[in-house]
């Protein structure tokens, strides 16, 4: 759908090119959010199963589970709002784009595990890289933008069959694979700073008490 917008749309024909583009980022969103929630369930399922207060809600992490109990709306809204807060930080200058986006790296994963509402895993985001801020930039934030360098890689012109399919081969499988092993990273990762505060917490209770 990216390359029919980019590439093969009648740029003067403004109702269609509008139409493409809103179909295409409505995909990439759809997509995006129902991967982030696919490898939440699977990695709750192998390594943190109990773990988080969203549990036990009788999920699966199966395609059709996944689709029909998957928090749709608060990812989706939650989705929208951090590309907003990271457009206006870059709008600002580009450093404050940078820190949104890697504040609010595991917004998606807290909304699964936790059970929160959209403000509150924004938050809570917030708060859980803060304490690891530059872990969370070298294993999350870092590879994303440098992710997002792959469709440099495909063909800026497809125009033959052929160079339609390098486009699709580069910033389809190849993105796919690349923003999988990226979601895994962001999803453990989350369960680990989730730990982490829980301890400081029960530590920080401990020596109050």
């Amino acid at each position: 759908m990216e390359i029919v917008v980019n590439d093969l749309v009648d740029r003067a024909n403004l109702p269609l090119v509008l139409l493409t583009v809103v179909s295409a980022s409505s995909v990439s969103i759809l997509g995006e959010v129902f991967l982030s929630g696919f490898l939440c369930r699977l990695v709750r399922e192998t390594g943190h199963r109990g773990e988080g207060d969203g549990e036990g809600r009788g999920e699966g992490s199966s395609v059709p589970q996944v689709a029909q109990t998957l928090q749709w709306s608060r990812l989706i809204r939650a989705d929208l709002l951090v590309v907003l807060f990271v457009v206006i930080g870059a709008i600002a200058l580009v450093i404050p784009g940078l820190v949104a986006m890697n504040l609010l790296a595991v917004t998606g994963p807290v909304i699964e595990i936790e059970d929160r509402r959209v403000l509150s895993a924004l938050r809570r985001s917030s708060h859980l890289v803060r304490q690891r801020f530059w872990a969370v930039a070298l294993l999350v934030t870092l590879p994303v933008i440098l992710a997002s360098e792959l469709e440099s890689a495909g063909p800026e012109h497809p125009g033959s069959a052929g160079a339609i399919l390098a486009a699709l081969a580069v910033r389809g499988l190849g993105e796919a694979v690349v923003q999988a092993a990226i979601g895994l990273v962001v999803v453990e990762l989350c369960y680990r700073l989730i730990a982490l505060d829980r301890r400081a917490e029960a530590g920080q209770a401990a020596h109050g008490s």
